[in-house]
């Protein structure tokens, strides 16, 4: 497997991390390094398995919205995503600008556009691009079904969150500081919305596969993740976002992923 620009920091998956068994042998199975580093940056991925999953959300769920219709969907291949969102210190890596202040070097890189998050990715170098939102749940869920990776409900200890009001000073906090889904990956549920690759649209229409609808470039684009000044319930595993790809402002930032390349 070509690894260019990448260093290999584990072969297997951490059963510190992984704690589940057929979740581990699903890892190791792919014959791939489990955790790998982009050099530029040292921005931390880690091997997504190949899997099927209920995307979407049960009629019932507390919070669902119309257009998270449930639906069988099929990840039919592996691939790399970043273990947090794109923090600051690893977004000046490759755009530069000013040195990141000391208090702020692990928050996300926030004020993004999907346009801006484009720009980084040409630079950046390494093959990385953003999730599919397929894919994004899929590693957000981490083989869970219920509306949030930690169970039926959250609370401040688990996901950073907020109440909808800024009477409350709440922002965006350091990366990785709340606790790591099943599979490893940190802040999927809060902080801040995660820009996917996905141009918006009904679910019936994509059928079961999880390529990504690209269209061209100008319809709005599909967030994922819920931020620190949404409710809980935004936070969801099956909560969508959208908005046209220029837009930005602080509640916005991504995550990176990598497809597998022989």
């Amino acid at each position: 497997m070509s690894l260019k620009g990448f260093k290999v920091l584990s072969s297997l998956p951490d059963p510190a991390v992984i704690t589940d068994l057929a979740a581990r042998d699903a890892i190791a199975a792919i014959g791939r390094p489990w955790k790998i580093k982009h050099l530029a940056t040292d921005m931390v991925l880690l091997l997504v398995p190949p899997g099927e999953f209920k995307m979407g959300s049960p009629a019932q769920e507390s919070w669902r919205n119309d257009d998270e219709t449930q639906h069988q969907r099929v990840i039919r291949k592996a691939f790399y995503l970043g273990v947090t969102p794109v923090t600051v210190t690893e977004w000046a890596a490759v755009m530069g600008g000013a040195r990141p202040d000391k208090n702020h070097y692990m928050r996300p890189i926030e004020n993004l556009s999907w346009n801006d998050c484009k720009a980084f990715l040409a630079q950046a170098g390494g093959d990385l691009r953003l999730p599919t939102e397929a894919e994004w749940e899929y590693a957000c869920r981490a083989g869970t079904k219920t509306p949030f990776a930690f169970g039926a409900s959250v609370n401040p200890s688990q996901v950073h969150y907020g109440g909808g009001s800024f009477d409350t000073p709440y922002a965006s906090t350091d990366c990785g500081q709340f606790p790591a889904n099943p599979w490893g990956f940190h802040d999927m549920h809060g902080n801040i919305w995660e820009w996917c690759e996905d141009a918006y649209g009904p679910y019936p229409d994509r059928g079961t596969e999880e390529a990504e609808q690209v269209g061209d470039g100008s319809g709005a684009r599909v967030v994922r993740g819920g931020c620190w000044y949404f409710i809980a319930g935004s936070c969801r595993s099956a909560s969508r976002g959208h908005l046209a790809p220029a837009f930005a402002n602080d509640f916005f930032g991504f995550r990176v992923a990598r497809s597998l390349i022989d």
